[in-house]
């Protein structure tokens, strides 16, 4: 004999369907968030795992080939940057000569410059006048455009081209850091501080510090 549902059993029913869903919902809503939290986290820690690991090499490569190295510090209104460059690098001019540049560091717009320039053609002494350009003193002085020195070329300066910040990531604050060839820097504590988009809510900030002297590598939030 069969026996019908009654009004109230219906509605009961209806009510654990709508109650599975709203904890579904809830639930996914939460997973959303913390997928959001991991997202935004993995920007800024990859961005400071790069540059500390640049740095480290930079530190090792002036150790292992006895050269100071750096490592230089841009930024434009869309992008961070860095690059690691060696204390001295050659260029060939586009009439042949050939320059060395020494004792850097400047980083402008993805151009490296130096302070001294030799000329190795005519072995006269030069100075970089301004950031676009050097001034090389010969028998004939002329005027060359400061370039970007990538690993590709055979005179290169820079040990790979310029690295880029994942985007929104920026530096609150950096400064070049500078390695001798026994792995210490000449100056005191350099810091970099690295920032998500200022938009965020509660934006995350960390701090990157190259201790003075020993060249230790310290990282900590801000």
């Amino acid at each position: 004999m069969r026996t019908r549902r009654s009004g109230t059993e219906s509605g009961f029913t209806l009510l654990e369907l709508l109650t599975v869903m709203g904890i579904m919902l809830l639930l996914m809503g939460m997973s959303l968030a913390a997928y959001y939290g991991l997202t935004r986290s993995a920007a800024i820690d990859a961005a400071v795992s790069n540059v500390q690991s640049s740095i480290a090499l930079a530190r090792q490569y002036a150790i292992t080939h006895r050269n100071r190295t750096h490592v230089l510090f841009w930024q434009d209104s869309t992008n961070a940057h860095f690059c690691i460059c060696i204390e001295e690098g050659q260029h060939v001019g586009s009439d042949g000569s050939r320059m060395l540049i020494i004792n850097p560091p400047r980083w402008d717009n993805g151009a490296l410059g130096g302070n001294n320039v030799y000329n190795f053609t005519s072995g006269k002494y030069g100075v970089v006048a301004t950031n676009s350009t050097c001034e090389l003193v010969g028998s004939n002085p002329v005027t060359r455009a400061v370039m970007t020195w990538n690993r590709g070329d055979r005179y290169g300066w820079a040990l790979g081209s310029q690295t880029h910040l994942p985007e929104g990531i920026s530096y609150q604050t950096f400064q070049n850091v500078t390695f001798n060839a026994d792995g210490t820097t000449p100056v005191g504590d350099c810091v970099i501080v690295i920032q998500e988009p200022s938009d965020l809510a509660a934006p995350v900030k960390k701090r990157i510090t190259v201790r003075g002297l020993t060249g230790k590598i310290v990282v900590e939030d801000v």
